[in-house]
């Protein structure tokens, strides 16, 4: 297990995958905090993901000997050919054209191979190395990793496998997760919306009221709303800051007057244009939002962990399915709801 946790480390470390901070790390790797069923399934995941890499790397020291019988092959050929531009019977001319044909064809077979024994354990060592990536990045500062109750895997209907069910569950995951990107992309209600519109021109119309205490303590000319205009900024050829294109000032705020104005009107047109648009059938509020991104967010996981108890159950009587690289590593290894959540969009 050494060898595939030391590259683990890192490829983690050369990819940037640091630790999240936020408090201190706690003693120990996480990986061997783990309560007892979840670390020995995570050592069974490396081991499984070693072994698939054995194979890999197995087939291509094959691969690296062909390409060298491929070589010796070619020169001695090429060899031959130059030598013997006359003769072909002579010297062994076609007993090497029939070993560097036999060589390229033996290549050819030992890389298919090879691609095909890569792929087949790529999804051993994504899911282990997600598993690592996730306990030294989320689990580093939880001094205490708790695990969950366990789930019993779901019946199986009359004449339904292990596999279809597991099917079954990763559909209504599918059906979840846009569910809740619905809700996450939910527009605000209008009424609410309107509410905001109208305080934020409130606002804009309350700093374009002109200064009148000039005229009316000092008896001289009142002024209007200024805004602050900063000089542009003028970049050599390296990108480097010269300086500014000027001096900094302050010049009308057209806009801020205007709104101090026609604050009534300006807030009716845009209320109208919100109208115009509004989508009543999938606006939620903040407090919907919230509501149902926990419910959803709870049912993903209660779905992924019966979706881990079917893959276990199906283990059990001897079938093999393979997990899903993206699942959440708290339904794989059996951690409680209060362990942090997974990144769903980060690198494998």
């Amino acid at each position: 297990m050494n060898n595939f946790s030391a590259a683990l480390t890192a490829v983690s470390a050369a990819a940037g995958y640091e630790p999240a901070l936020g408090g201190p790390v706690a003693s120990g790797s996480p990986a061997s905090r783990l309560p007892p069923e979840a670390r020995a399934k995570y050592h069974a995941i490396v081991a499984a993901a070693e072994d698939a890499l054995a194979l890999t790397d197995s087939s291509w020291r094959r691969v690296e000997e062909a390409q060298k019988a491929v070589m010796h092959a070619e020169v001695r050929l090429r060899g031959l050919d130059a030598n013997n531009r006359i003769d072909k019977e002579a010297f062994g001319y076609k007993d090497a054209v029939a070993k560097a044909a036999a060589a390229r064809e033996t290549l050819d077979r030992l890389r298919a191979d090879h691609e095909a024994r890569s792929e087949a354990g790529r999804p051993a060592r994504e899911l282990a190395f997600a598993l690592g990536r996730y306990c030294e990045r989320h689990l580093v500062h939880v001094a205490d990793i708790t695990a969950a109750p366990p789930v019993a895997a779901p019946q199986l209907g009359k004449g339904q496998s292990h596999a279809d069910a597991v099917r079954a569950a990763r559909a209504r995951l599918d059906k979840l997760r846009d569910e809740l990107q619905a809700v996450e992309g939910a527009t605000l209600p209008a009424d609410i919306a309107k509410q905001r519109a109208r305080e934020l021109i409130a606002g804009i119309a309350e700093r374009g009221k002109p200064n009148v205490l000039e005229l009316l303590e000092g008896r001289r000319s009142f002024s209007f709303a200024l805004r602050y205009i900063g000089a542009p900024l003028v970049v050599g050829p390296n990108g480097q800051p010269l300086g500014k294109a000027g001096n900094d000032g302050y010049q009308p705020d057209a806009f801020a007057t205007l709104a101090w104005l026609f604050e009534r009107e300006l807030a009716d047109a845009v209320c109208r244009e919100i109208d115009a648009h509004a989508d009543p059938a999938s606006a939620l509020d903040d407090a919907q939002i919230q509501k149902k991104r926990a419910q959803f967010t709870a049912a993903i996981l209660q779905t992924e962990r019966e979706e881990e108890a079917l893959i276990a159950s199906a283990e059990a009587v001897g079938v093999t399915i393979m997990r899903r690289p993206d699942c959440d590593p708290r339904a794989l290894l059996q951690l409680g709801d209060d362990m942090p959540a997974p990144q769903r969009n980060a690198i494998i």
